[in-house]
Parts: C-alpha cells; sequence; structure tokens
C-alpha cells in the first residue's frame, strides 16, 4: 500500500511536469487516452490546452492598454499562469515556430515592458503609505494581497533571470529599452540591499542609479543606526529577491557583451557594485548582532556570497575598462581592507 502511494506521488509529480511543458504529441496522445480526463480529476487536475502566442500576446497587449495600470486590475494567479505559458513557449517553441524572428523578439519586448510596469505598481501598493489616516486615504493591502504580490514580484524577476541565463538578453535588455530596464532592476537591487536602513517604499520608476543616497545608506552612521535599531527583529522578506535581482546583474557582467558592456558603464554599474557590497556585508553584520542571522541569512547566504565572487571576478574580467575605474572609485577597496579583513562576525553564521 506504502509503495503505491509513493508511485501515485511521482506519477503526479510527472504528470505537473509534463503540462507545464504543454508539448503537442503529449497532450494529444494524453487526450485520446479514454479515461484519461476522468482519472486526472479525481487528482483535480485537467488536459491543458495548446500553448499559443498570439493567445498569450492578446492578454498582454490587451492588458498594456490600460494607460494607469491600478492594483486591482491586477489578478495576480492569472498573471503568474500567462508568465508560466510564455517561459514554456520560449523554451520549447520558439525556435522551432514559423512566426517570423523580428515579429517574436517584438512580441518579448512588449512583454517584459509590461510585467515591468506590473512589478511596479504592486511594489508601490505593497509598501503604500501606512501611516495615511486621511478619510479619503486608501485602506491598508490585506496580508493575504500582499503574500500574492510577493508571489507575483518573485515570478516575474525569476523569469527575467531565467531569460538572462537562457542567453536571451535581446528580449530584456534591448535598444529599445535596455537603458530604463536596467535602470530598473539597479534601482530595485539598491532598494532590496538597503530594507534594513530605508523605507523599501521608495519609487522604483527613477531612471538615474541614486548614488547620493546610496552614499549615505552606507556611510551616514547617525542616521542609519536609528532606522536599524527600530528593524533589530524583521525577518526582511525580499533577501532572497534581492538574490535574484543581483544575479541578474551578474549575468549581464558575464555575457561581457560590447552592447551591455555600454549599458552597464552609462549606468555606472562599477560604482553601484561597490556601494552594494557595503550595504550587502553592513546588512550581514546587523543580522549577526541581533540575532537573526538564522532566520534571514541562511536560505540565500551561499548563493549570494557566489553570485558577488562570480560578479566581482567578471567585472574584472571585462572588456569594458570603466567598469573596473568606476569600482575602484567605490569605497568598497579600502573598507575592505581597513574593516571588513578584521571583522570575524560573519563566521558566526
Amino acid at each position: 500500500m506504502r509503495q503505491t502511494i509513493q508511485l501515485q506521488d511521482k506519477a503526479i509529480e510527472l504528470f505537473n511536469y509534463m503540462f507545464e511543458q504543454r508539448r503537442p504529441t503529449i497532450i494529444r496522445d494524453i487526450s485520446c487516452i479514454g479515461a484519461s480526463s476522468t482519472l486526472l480529476k479525481e487528482q483535480e487536475m485537467t488536459i491543458p490546452a495548446y500553448i499559443n502566442l498570439p493567445d498569450i500576446m492578446a492578454f498582454f497587449d490587451d492588458f498594456a492598454q490600460n494607460q494607469a495600470i491600478r492594483p486591482s486590475q491586477i489578478d495576480v494567479s492569472k498573471f503568474i499562469s500567462y508568465i508560466k505559458d510564455l517561459r514554456c513557449w520560449i523554451k520549447h517553441f520558439f525556435v522551432q515556430s514559423t512566426i517570423p524572428e523580428l515579429t517574436k523578439i517584438k512580441a518579448m519586448q512588449r512583454s517584459m515592458n509590461l510585467l515591468i510596469r506590473v512589478v511596479k505598481v504592486v511594489w508601490r501598493d505593497y509598501f503604500k503609505d501606512m501611516s495615511n489616516t486621511d478619510e479619503g486615504a486608501k485602506p491598508e493591502v490585506s496580508a493575504h494581497r500582499k503574500i500574492d504580490y510577493m508571489l507575483l514580484i518573485r515570478t516575474c524577476l525569476s523569469f527575467f533571470d531565467w531569460l538572462c541565463i537562457n542567453d536571451r538578453f535581446a528580449f530584456f535588455f534591448n535598444e529599445e529599452s535596455g537603458r530604463t530596464n536596467l535602470a530598473f532592476i539597479i534601482n530595485m537591487c539598491n532598494m532590496v540591499l538597503s530594507q534594513f536602513r530605508k523605507p523599501l517604499a521608495s519609487t522604483t520608476e527613477s531612471l538615474s542609479t541614486a548614488m547620493p543616497p546610496m552614499e549615505d545608506l552606507t556611510f551616514n552612521d547617525r542616521v542609519n543606526k536609528a532606522v536599524q535599531d527600530k528593524r533589530r527583529y524583521d525577518i526582511f522578506p525580499f533577501t532572497d529577491i534581492g538574490a535574484i535581482l543581483q544575479n541578474i546583474q551578474y549575468q549581464v557582467v558575464r555575457k561581457n557583451d560590447p552592447f551591455l558592456n555600454t549599458l552597464l558603464s552609462e549606468a555606472n554599474f562599477g560604482f553601484v557594485f561597490g556601494e552594494q557590497l557595503l550595504l550587502e556585508y553592513d546588512f550581514i553584520r546587523h543580522c549577526i548582532d541581533n540575532a537573526v542571522e538564522s532566520l534571514v541569512l541562511m536560505d540565500s547566504y551561499v548563493k549570494k556570497n557566489e553570485i558577488r565572487l562570480n560578479t566581482f571576478e567578471f567585472i574584472l574580467r571585462s572588456t569594458e575598462s570603466t567598469l573596473k575605474d568606476q569600482l575602484i572609485k567605490s569605497s568598497f577597496c579600502e573598507r575592505i581592507f581597513l574593516d571588513y579583513v578584521r571583522d570575524f562576525r560573519e563566521f558566526n553564521i
């Protein structure tokens, strides 16, 4: 009996995996089995429809027609479902599709631009000012809705990360919107890394890398300590999302492409990366000093260490010399030799 249950669980996992892929031959063969629908229904599963790019783009293009996207318009489960379908189509059908290449690429770029708009709206609604008690103020976002928002943000950013890992940079970093999209990734990463020192409600609309505030967050000890003391026991739920954003940055640096290098140089990324490292190590100190490292750091500690080291290595290997100059201009190299090398608190994790 136990073996039967274990086999059943494995079979369910297998069917979920096959249905996520949406391979036409598999769906057709399963549909031809008479009792398949009944058996799947007993496990609360159904045979999925064929995946189709025009259907996916119809949803994204219709939604993109909204001039101002409101949080109430965003159906989280529907967006996540279409993102999964789009990822599946890119993975299994993009190359073999008969749709013209330029049409496919433009469709992908429109999808990325819409998803960034949605993430910005969700982000602002998640962190909207709760201290506003005016009668006309919007009600506080429910805890359940915030969980949905977190899931949507993670799904979108993981999708962007997956595109970079699979060398689909043209979908996200292109001539039309590459600078804006890179600024979005850097700004969002800065906000997540500084979550222990300032409110995360900062705008994601700015196209600048906002370095004066970053420098304040790194060196303004009096203000920083006042904010950190109020967050001594926070568990910082966006820490793992920060790891996704950092990995996107790493993938762009690792590619060492002339166009991507130009985008990084224009964004002053070498300097930004140095400041991010300072924030990262100060955040580790903050968690260790307040004995919350097991709750905050352990899940992503090894991964983030690897991403930081790899990004540093590939900046030094990059053919774009300005990135190295920008990194040297940051205070990271000075701080690492004067302070971090003699600090053994990180080994307490």
